[in-house]
């Protein structure tokens, strides 16, 4: 391609107004909470399969991007019926 990591980064964030890893977490973590709406996954599997290596994280990242747990979000779209 023949840009510079830096070049391309900022050229990134500047037309995503996020950066590379921040998006992909964002999609990580959107497909995260497609799954809490199957009950035929735990927590732990679902952090799993989204590629996070820890629990924690999963649940810090998960919180931060949708203001509540994942296992909140679980009751609260079983609560409404959302699917």
């Amino acid at each position: 391609m023949g840009y510079s990591y830096n070049y391309a980064s900022h050229l990134f964030h500047q037309y995503f107004c996020m950066g590379f890893c921040e998006m992909i977490n964002m999609h990580r973590l959107d497909e995260a909470a497609r799954l809490l709406k199957k009950p035929s996954f735990n927590i732990t599997e679902i952090a799993g399969q989204t590629g996070f290596s820890t629990i924690r994280t999963f649940n810090s990242a998960f919180k931060k991007r949708f203001l509540m747990t994942p296992s909140e979000y679980a009751l609260s779209v079983s609560a409404s019926g959302i699917v």
